[in-house]
């Protein structure tokens, strides 16, 4: 089950399923890759954060921690809101070491799997918003050590495109 909000925020055992959820955090504390997160300090809950790329590389893009490294063999949902900003690109999954991930990237309109260096991963659906904003659900499965890191941002080569997230979630099934 996939879930977001307040309910994920009640304190799980540290071996416990893996949740993180970015509703609210400062940016500030998230680690960063190339990438200013704005606004900063996020000021509420469900505010959107708006991630831009000031280096004008493809690669930079937030990865947000999660509580714990994931386990080989473990499976894990993730379901992000994002829509886009002046970036109508993205990429989004795990991150490992070396730079190594597995990886969505893409239009809203055409998502596609382009990386599994550490893992399979599958788009499980692609829900279309009124408001522009899209509900990504995606399902990895764990396949090398060192996965502490969901990442999102654009995929642009120019500088200050960015890209709106409004919340990320991940799960341990």
């Amino acid at each position: 089950m996939i879930g977001f909000g307040p309910e994920l925020l009640s304190g799980a055992p540290a071996d416990g399923p893996v949740r993180l959820d970015v509703n609210g955090l400062r940016p500030d504390l998230w680690p960063r890759n190339g990438v200013r997160v704005e606004p900063d300090p996020l000021p509420a809950p469900f505010t959107p954060a708006r991630l831009i790329n000031t280096g004008g590389e493809t690669w930079h893009r937030c990865n947000v921690e999660l509580k714990r490294p994931l386990r080989i063999g473990e499976t894990v949902w993730i379901r992000v809101r994002t829509a886009d900003g002046t970036s109508q690109n993205r990429r989004i999954g795990p991150m490992g070491p070396g730079s190594l991930a597995s990886l969505l990237t893409g239009p809203l309109s055409n998502l596609e799997v382009t990386r599994e260096q550490i893992g399979p991963l599958t788009l499980v659906s692609n829900t279309a918003l009124p408001d522009g904003s899209a509900d990504l659900v995606l399902r990895y499965e764990c396949q090398a050590e060192g996965v502490e890191f969901i990442a999102v941002g654009p995929e642009t080569n120019i500088i200050g495109r960015h890209l709106t997230v409004y919340y990320l979630v991940a799960q341990s099934a």
